[in-house]
Order: C-alpha cells, then structure tokens, then sequence
C-alpha cells in the first residue's frame, strides 16, 4: 500500500451549488456556470454531482467527462438521492 505524504489541511476545497435557473436547466446555462466557477477558483471543478434527470437535460451521462467542456475532466456523479433543483460542483 502506497501512502502519500500530503498534509491535506493545505489542499484547498472549493464547493459551489448552484441553483435551477427559473428557466430550467440547459446546457448552454451549465456551461456558463462552469466558466465562471473556472474564472473564479483559477481551475475547473473536479466534480459535478447532480440527480439523474438534471444530467440527462444537460446532455450528460454518468460515463462521461462533463460534455459541455471536456478539456476540463469534470467528473460526473450523479444520484437519484441528490435533489434535481441542484448541481454541486467540488474542487
């Protein structure tokens, strides 16, 4: 077993949620969202947690990089235990 000397208080973790937009969710609005949280935090999102029916109307699927933006290697996790009016994007 392989152990890394990291001292993770200094790893810095960014969490953002973001909300449905009155309009709904599109992948034009998700993509933007991305942008911005790159812009913001100087990197893309490692993780994007959803519910299943928000990432099939984004165009998502499970077993895939984020499709908006796929040089950013977001990775996908979605659960029908996540409410559908959120997407939570980690770092």
């Amino acid at each position: 077993m392989i152990v890394a000397d990291v001292d993770v208080r200094q790893i810095p973790h960014k969490r953002v949620i973001l909300r449905e937009p009155d309009t709904g969710w599109s992948a034009t609005t998700y993509g933007r969202e991305l942008e911005e949280y790159a812009a913001e935090f100087g990197r893309a999102p490692q993780t994007a947690t959803m519910h299943p029916e928000t990432a099939a109307a984004l165009g998502l699927r499970d077993d895939m990089t984020d499709a908006v933006d796929a040089s950013s290697s977001t990775f996908l996790v979605t659960s029908p235990e996540y409410t559908r009016q959120e997407i939570t994007l980690y770092y």
